[in-house]
């Protein structure tokens, strides 16, 4: 049994688990929500997997470290230590300094005259891709950043990024992707786009870029390497999106509860022309049938008699439900904000003081 532990129990892995193709030998995935977890006294015997813990408040980190800590002493497969996991901050500078990335990364108030142009904004610990277009100069950045704040951004919700140029010859960038599970790496998928932000298009537009993407996952070209660099950033389960810079590897960020999709028939192959679906659904049957030895590996009996007493503290509990309550006031704001947005003079009033800030576009 693995208990799969994400924010909300949203679990990269359900499509995996739900599909009808999933072999009978699979391991059993249980996923959990920490909140839920939170509550409980004792907790079940298996290999457990802690996810997504950027995305949690810092009370909330605690006491998820407390619970990793609990069922460390009793004896319990653990992976991703949550005081472990880097910010997907952290994650650059420790790249950084190891000599690995190029670019680095910076939170606004931590700004000096080193910083390299173009950069972009995005949030720092969300998977939503960039705020900002590329942005050429201090003026620029300090007139996007004012806007944030006059949006109600704090200054570390908001990540300003060295811009890192991987394309090739051809004006091409590709985000290659892979899975690791307690140190064994599968590539993914590979996405090709001719724009910077590789995010929401990829492998399904063009034969060759097809073919590509099918040799990446067979060959698992990077699989040593990215190894080290899980071992580096101290992750033991999670996802890898990165380029190649002059054949060098250039890490965009980790994912620790990242989404696999679903079986290759249920993906967007299956929506693209029929000679692409020759190509790519073999290919993602290949990351598929690895994905499943690798959970294979880690997955670990029950012992339907033996509990794991949980007792954390009252007063951290009680500071965890005034954040989540806080969070909550927060997304109230920004769905209201959101639906004023749409609004003809609500748009008036936020062009005039995009002005007046100096701000272009977003």
């Amino acid at each position: 049994m693995i208990f799969y532990l994400a924010p909300g129990g949203l679990c990269g892995l359900e499509r995996y688990i739900e599909g009808p193709w999933l072999k009978p030998d699979a391991a059993e995935i249980k996923p959990l929500a920490y909140e839920d977890v939170f509550a409980w006294r004792e907790l079940p015997t298996g290999t457990w997997i802690f996810t997504g813990v950027q995305q949690l408040p810092p009370v909330a980190k605690q006491l998820a470290e407390r619970v990793w800590k609990t069922l460390r002493r009793s004896g319990q497969r653990v992976l991703n230590q949550p005081a472990e996991l880097p910010s997907r901050h952290g994650l650059h500078d420790k790249l950084h300094r190891a000599g690995i990335n190029s670019y680095r990364s910076w939170f606004p108030d931590e700004l000096d005259d080193s910083l390299i142009f173009p950069v972009f904004v995005r949030q720092a610990d969300q998977h939503t891709g960039n705020m900002s277009g590329l942005l050429t100069d201090r003026s620029q950045l300090d007139a996007f950043l004012r806007w944030q704040r006059f949006r109600g951004y704090r200054q570390d919700d908001l990540l300003i990024v060295e811009f890192c140029d991987t394309r090739n010859k051809r004006n091409e960038y590709r985000k290659y992707a892979a899975t690791c599970v307690a140190g064994d790496v599968a590539a993914q998928y590979l996405s090709i786009d001719e724009q910077w932000m590789v995010k929401y298009s990829g492998v399904a537009f063009r034969n060759e870029w097809a073919h590509e993407e099918r040799e990446y996952i067979r060959r698992n070209p990077h699989a040593d390497e990215l190894a080290h660099i899980f071992r580096i950033a101290r992750i033991d389960y999670g996802r890898i999106d990165y380029g190649l810079l002059d054949g060098r590897i250039q890490v965009w960020e980790i994912n620790t509860n990242p989404s696999t999709g679903g079986p290759p028939l249920g993906s967007k192959a299956a929506r693209t022309h029929p000679e692409l679906r020759k190509i790519e659904i073999p290919a993602r049957q290949m990351f598929f049938d690895r994905l499943h030895s690798m959970l294979r590996s880690i997955d670990t009996l029950p012992d339907p008699n033996a509990r794991v007493e949980l007792c954390l503290p009252r007063a951290e509990l009680r500071a965890w439900r005034n954040e989540v309550r806080a969070m909550q006031r927060v997304q109230r704001r920004r769905e209201l904000i959101s639906n004023l947005s749409r609004w003809a003079p609500f748009k008036r009033a936020r062009d005039i003081v995009k002005g007046v800030l100096g701000v272009e576009g977003r």
